[in-house]
């Protein structure tokens, strides 16, 4: 689950991440737009990995708000450093 803003997702992201741009996922209308990662991960017994730009209070309210929602908490990990931080940027891919 990516949830950098709209730009830094076009810049840099994992193949087969679900794009949310809900940085910093405080606001009702932030968190909203983690409802598709939600259904999908409802309908999955897939360990979630949430991806935000430094892994820190954004990835942290998205955490929350996805055990609030119902994905159990075992299944729900952040990206340590977040995407700035991760050390194999060929991994990450450009665009849509």
């Amino acid at each position: 689950v990516d949830i950098q803003p709209k730009d830094e997702f076009e810049e840099h992201h994992f193949k087969g991440s679900i794009e949310t741009n809900a940085y910093p996922a405080k606001a009702d209308e932030e968190k909203k737009r983690l409802d598709i990662a939600i259904s999908k991960a409802k309908t999955s017994n897939d360990d979630v990995v949430i991806i935000c730009p430094r892994g820190r209070s954004g990835a942290m309210n998205t955490y929350e708000h996805l055990k609030a929602n119902g994905i159990p908490e075992n299944r729900l990990f952040i990206l340590e450093g977040g995407i700035a931080n991760w050390p194999h940027k060929e991994m990450l891919q450009k665009g849509r």
